[in-house]
């Protein structure tokens, strides 16, 4: 039993010497589609995102990153100034695989919670939070390339593969997002 607590242990403080905590953020470009939603109803709605990730490093190229964020998404209208907009906190945990020379790919699973949804239009805004499901679940699609000084640059795509309609549209809509943005890694003693 001690022998086992101690390989535990061991395995543990590998992983966290490894391991990177950051900060990331930057824009997003978020568009809906579904049965009454075609491109030439809606555009997208450009929002930010911002949030700590923590990755920890597996072999010298594989790596695991958890990450807790706050991003705004939703649409607007393309013939109004009318707009739908979203908050969401997003958790992700997606697996890596870098080259060791800062460049990296990852795919993994995404859950949003809805925090708020507004209905805007001519200065007035409405809650439509109780008309849209209170969850999102995504598939994320990510690279990019970290710095030795421990800035990156990356961009994603979330696939939206749930229904988030809760009697908004009366039909099927998902939300797909594509993100840019920055990160810092403040532990660059590990991972890649």
């Amino acid at each position: 039993m001690k022998k086992l607590f101690f390989l535990a242990a061991l395995s543990f403080s590998m992983i966290a010497a490894n391991a990177q905590f950051g900060l990331k953020g930057g824009g997003n470009l978020s568009n809906w589609h579904g049965d009454n939603f075609t491109s030439s109803d809606v555009d997208p709605l450009f929002g930010f995102y911002i949030g700590p990730y923590y990755n920890a490093s597996i072999t010298s190229h594989f790596s695991v990153q958890s990450e807790v964020v706050f991003a705004t998404a939703g649409i607007k209208d393309a013939n109004s100034s009318e707009k739908i907009q979203t908050n969401y906190i997003n958790i992700s945990v997606v697996p890596w695989y870098n080259q060791g020379c800062g460049w990296f790919i990852g795919t993994g699973p995404e859950l949003g919670l809805l925090m708020s949804a507004k209905d805007k239009y001519q200065g007035n805004s409405v809650n439509v939070k109780d008309e849209l499901k209170k969850s999102n679940f995504s598939w994320a699609f990510m690279t990019g390339y970290d710095f030795k000084m421990g800035f990156g640059i990356y961009t994603r795509y979330s696939l939206g593969l749930s229904d988030i309609d809760n009697g908004f549209s009366g039909s099927s809509i998902k939300q797909n997002v594509w993100s840019f943005g920055v990160r810092y890694n403040f532990n660059m003693s590990g991972g890649k």
